[in-house]
This record gives C-alpha cells, structure tokens and sequence, in this order.
C-alpha cells in the first residue's frame, strides 16, 4: 500500500524532514545544557540562559606565557580601558533578594553575612567558538575573580596539535585582553600544557585530560585562592546559571561551612544532553557537570596534613585518579586509605583526601 502515495505527499514529507533538519541544526549550534542543581538527594531547578548575548567588559590582571604543568606563567597587569557599563546590577547585596534567592536552591540565608564568596573558575579550551565561548562569559560577568583557561599542544589521545591561543597571538588577546568579556575585575588567563608524557608511557586517555586540567587548580593557587573561595570546573560548554552563582556566594551552603572533612566536598549540576547529530547518540541523557568544590577541599588550597594525599594512579601515585581503597573506582571504598593514611581532626571526626582535578 506504500507504493501508492501521491508525488504531493511525497513532496510535503520532503519539505518537513528538511525544515526539521534546519531547526534542529539552529538549536544545536548553541550547544548549551540545561541544569539542575542537586543537594542531598533533592534537586532544585536552576535557570540556565535567561539572559542575552552581552559586551561584558573585562580588565586582564593576568596574561599568560607558555608553561608546563610544572612551570609558572607569568602575569603582567592591565589596565582597564573599557568605558562601557555592566548589563548586570545584581552586586550589590540586597538581603532581601538574597534571602529569597537563597529560598529557592533550598539554602538558607545569613543576614549578618556582608561579603560574597570569591568564585575561581576554569576549563580546558582548544577549538571552541566564540559564541559559546562568549555566551560563558556574558552569563558570569563580574561573578568569578579568575577565568584560567588551559590548552594543550596535544589531544588528549596524545595526538599533536596546533596551539590556538600562544602568548601574543591575535586569539590569545582577544580572549584575555579584550574588555568585551569576562568583567573589569576578573583575571583571565590561558596555560599551556606541554605534552612532555613519553611515548611509552600508555594510559587511559581520561589520564592526560585530568593532568591538564590540574594546571587550572595551579593558577587558582598563584591567583591567591583561600579556603573560603570556590572553585568551579567546567567544560566550554557547561555553565551554572548566574542566579545559581550568585547564591553560591552568599547563601549557607553545607558544603562550604568551615571544617569541612572533604569526603563529599562537591556540588553537582545535571546537566541534560541533547543529540545533535546522528553520529554523536549517547546512551546517557544527564552528565554532572559542571562541579562546585570550596577551597578548603581543593588540593593545592587545602591542609594536606589534615587531609592525607591519597594513592593516585600515575605518576608514582600522585596524579589522576585514587585509587582502588583511597576513595577510588571500584567501589569509591576508603578501606586502605583509612587503615594507613588518614587521620582524625582534633574533634574526632575522620578527614578525607583533597580534591584534584580528576577528582572534580
């Protein structure tokens, strides 16, 4: 009975897989998730884009030079020349609006509190388009005290690659000198990762993502983190919404009191997936990502005498992830970190490993 459809319904058919295929191309071009932020088992819905595409004005307090995990790049202040006005008025601390703001992430609020938590942000950044990666920024304008961004000369299979964003390149200035992005106050960088893994050395590829992304949580540290501050880890294209922030920053949060014993440090986003491609189909429709994690637990923030390091599985067991029996896959146990590393505060209670950026 198929064989007997007209040429106009044919036709119309026609008509409707392509504009399908137009819309759904438009929507996936900006490549953005929608999150929900989850707390002790409750998630509380957090609005992801409400805003616009804006020229958010930033000062570069931090320029970056080629560096190594293990070297230091180095920083030479700017000054701002951006006249134009921030689109946000939200600095300002109304405890009114943080006390409601606060209500609806399930947070309470502290109204003797006169200051905002500082925010550190980073990801890896290689091929990324500039209206994502001006998207991130314009929705966290004025929010994070450091943008670091790191790119490496090699994927993270270990294949070569062409760096984007060498000092003094037309691409290294306009992501961190140009005052069109992250806010006058933000101090953006990008470190480099040199590959200087030997060939011989084979591991999972998860490994060398993770070895990158710890330079992010280095250049935290030379940027003067505290363990009050709060780190955020992210890809390009995951991001909380700036009310989310915003709350991050003022309300009281369980996992950002004082005295924390780090063993469940981190705050998750679940991130919803969208296909955009018939060659990228996943079996997962939530990713939790981005990560939220204060200082205290971070690894090069912390008390690592407190917080005993754990077993990791390179680099002689200092680097990626823990271990079987140090908090690592299988099982997430503790058994042989608690028998013969970890140790107890001064009230009893047990502490746990820092948090590094595999950890995150």
């Amino acid at each position: 009975p198929f064989k007997k459809r007209s040429k106009k319904v044919v036709c119309l058919r026609q008509i409707l897989f392509i504009v399908t295929v137009v819309a759904l191309s438009v929507v996936a071009s900006y490549q953005f998730f929608i999150f929900h932020v989850g707390f002790g088992g409750s998630h509380a819905e957090v609005n992801l884009v409400d805003s616009f595409l804006v020229s958010a004005v930033r000062d570069p307090n931090a320029s970056a030079t080629p560096r190594s995990r293990d070297a230091s790049a180095s920083e030479t202040p700017q000054s701002n020349t951006s006249q134009k006005e921030s689109p946000w008025d939200d600095e300002e601390i109304d405890p009114d609006l943080e006390e409601e703001r606060c209500r609806r992430y399930g947070f309470s609020y502290d109204r003797a509190r006169t200051t905002r938590r500082r925010i550190f942000w980073g990801c890896m950044v290689a091929d990324d388009s500039w209206l994502l990666l001006r998207a991130i920024a314009a929705e966290a304008r004025g929010v994070y005290h450091t943008a670091a961004f790191v790119e490496s000369d090699a994927t993270h299979r270990g294949d070569p690659r062409t760096l984007r964003f060498p000092p003094g390149s037309e691409e290294w200035r306009r992501l961190t000198q140009d005052p069109d992005l992250f806010g006058p106050n933000t101090r953006v960088s990008v470190d480099l990762y040199a590959n200087d893994l030997p060939a011989s050395v084979q591991f999972h590829f998860m490994h060398r993502q993770y070895l990158h992304r710890q330079v992010v949580l280095e250049r935290w540290k030379k940027n003067g983190m505290r363990p009050d501050d709060i780190g955020i880890l992210s890809d390009a294209d995951e991001m909380f919404s700036r009310d989310f922030l915003r709350a991050a920053q003022i309300c009281d949060v369980p996992e950002f009191r004082p005295g924390q014993d780090c063993k469940s440090a981190k705050i998750l986003a679940a991130g919803l997936v969208f296909e955009s491609s018939p060659e990228c189909v996943v079996d997962r429709f939530v990713l939790w990502q981005p990560s939220m994690v204060i200082g205290e637990c971070v690894e090069p923030i912390g008390d690592n005498r407190l917080h005993r390091p754990p077993k990791r599985m390179v680099g002689n067991g200092t680097q990626s992830w823990r271990a079987p029996g140090h908090g690592g896959h299988p099982g997430n146990s503790y058994d042989i970190y608690l028998n013969g590393t970890g140790i107890k505060s001064s009230d009893g209670r047990q502490m746990y490993p820092l948090w590094n950026a595999a950890d995150f």
